[in-house]
């Protein structure tokens, strides 16, 4: 059975204040969503590398 966090050591990293934790949700959101941008824009020039070749 998993252990379940000492309160202090859940307070340390979760957080206690739930619109600091939307915050932190929204900052890995946006780093999420610019990864999958990066990768749809490396996908596109490597199809215009193929045609170009």
């Amino acid at each position: 059975m998993p252990r379940r966090p000492d309160p202090i050591e859940y307070r340390a990293v979760y957080g206690t204040d739930p619109s600091k934790n939307a915050e932190l949700l929204s900052k890995v959101i946006d780093i999420l969503n610019r990864s999958e941008v990066m990768k749809k824009a490396e996908q596109q020039l490597a199809e215009k590398d193929k045609e170009t070749a």
